[in-house]
């Protein structure tokens, strides 16, 4: 603030100033969630403020998202400071390698699937195989 006084004569005037310092607030964003068929990541403001923009448009201390991206936070404190941050979220890929052996003849029990290195995700892992399998010689 800057003030002028004068009382109307010869006198100077006097100037009287005074700042006010406010840090930058603290900004982080947690995610909870992984990115699997069907589901979704919350991310939250790890810090308190008073205002928080959300790159989605959402305008609360916390989102929940559907798909894979770069995710941004402006968050405002009492004073009116801002900071921002990102995360970047990546789909959960999960790849594998399988190895199998075939039944010694049509019809049989006896065959082999085995997945050995087994890359991604969170275990533990639940494989799931669903129609008919032809299995042919050398595969």
């Amino acid at each position: 603030m800057i003030q002028f006084l004068a009382d109307g004569g010869l006198c100077d005037s006097i100037r009287v100033l005074s700042l006010d310092w406010w840090p930058q607030p603290e900004v982080a964003i947690a995610a909870e969630g992984q990115f699997c068929t069907g589901e979704s990541v919350v991310l939250r403001s790890a810090n308190a403020g008073t205002a928080y923009q959300w790159s989605t448009g959402a305008t609360g201390a916390e989102v929940e998202v559907f798909e894979p991206g770069l995710y941004y936070l402006t968050l405002t404190d009492a004073q009116g400071c801002t900071a921002l941050d990102s995360i970047l979220l990546e789909a959960n890929s999960l790849s594998g390698i399988p190895d199998w052996l075939a039944p010694p003849c049509f019809g049989e029990a006896g065959g082999l699937i085995q997945l050995d290195s087994v890359q991604g995700g969170t275990p533990p892992y639940l494989a799931a195989f669903m129609g008919r399998y032809c299995w042919k010689k050398g595969r």
